[in-house]
C-alpha cells in the first residue's frame, strides 16, 4: 500500500488523563494496521495496489476503514461485524455509504455488491464486515477531501 492516511474527527476526551489527539492517534494507528493485515490477507498480491484510510467516525461507526484502489476502481469499507445495519435496510446504508465515499475521495462510487455480506479475519471476535464499492466513473487519481497538501 503506497498510503495510509486519517480522515479525521474532532474527538472527546477520553478520560484517560492523554490528549484527545494522542487517544485518537492511538486508536487509528491500532486499526490501520488491522486493516493493513485484512487487506494482505484476503486480496494477497492485489493488496499492493490498494491505498489505505481510517475514518475516525462514518456514519456513527468508529474508525472505519476504507481501502481504494484507482488500478481496480474499487474501494471497500471495513466495519467490525457488530456494525452491520439490519439486512432490510442494507440497500439504503448501501447508498449511504457511497454517497459518502463519493463525497470523500471526489468520484463516483456505488455499490457493487448484492444483500450478501462478505466476511474477513478469522477470529469470531475480531470480524470485519467488508462491503464492496465500485469507483464508477473509473478515476486515473484520487486526493480524498481533507489529505492535500
Amino acid at each position: 500500500m503506497s498510503n495510509t492516511f486519517t480522515i479525521s474527527h474532532t474527538p472527546m476526551n477520553s478520560g484517560k488523563g492523554k490528549t484527545p489527539i494522542a487517544d485518537a492517534y492511538e486508536q487509528t494507528r491500532a486499526a490501520l494496521g488491522v486493516y493493513q493485515g485484512l487487506l494482505v490477507t484476503e486480496l494477497g498480491d492485489d493488496a499492493e495496489s490498494y491505498e489505505l484510510a481510517c475514518a475516525s467516525v462514518v456514519m456513527g461507526r468508529e474508525n472505519v476503514g476504507i481501502a481504494f484502489s484507482v488500478k481496480d476502481h474499487r474501494a471497500y469499507v471495513l466495519i467490525l461485524d457488530d456494525g452491520r445495519p439490519d439486512m432490510h435496510y442494507l440497500p439504503i446504508w448501501l447508498l449511504d455509504m457511497a454517497k459518502y465515499l463519493t463525497e470523500t475521495l471526489r468520484t463516483f462510487v456505488v455499490p457493487d455488491q448484492g444483500s450478501e455480506l462478505t466476511y474477513w479475519g478469522d477470529s469470531e471476535r475480531r470480524r470485519f464486515i467488508a462491503y464492496k464499492f465500485k469507483m464508477a466513473d473509473s478515476p486515473t487519481n484520487i486526493v480524498p477531501i481533507g489529505t492535500a497538501p
